[in-house]
């Protein structure tokens, strides 16, 4: 298992894994960029629906709401 585990990466991948051991603010910056990225990214994929504008004001029934 593990040769063939060995030909999926090159070996600085490994290395830099190995150094993220004995450097723990490593995996925290990481797991800060992948929350901030979490939030971001939706944002830049979803599309914004251009139909709905705040300048077309409320679509309620006015009679209604009194």
């Amino acid at each position: 298992m593990e040769t063939y585990i060995e030909g999926l990466f090159p070996e600085y991948f490994y290395n830099f894994v190995e150094e993220l051991d004995e450097h723990p603010w490593l995996f925290s910056a990481l797991a800060s960029l992948l929350v901030g990225l979490s939030g971001i990214l939706p944002l830049l994929i979803i599309p914004i629906d251009e139909t709905a504008s705040f300048k077309d004001g409320d679509k309620t029934d006015d009679e209604a709401c009194k």
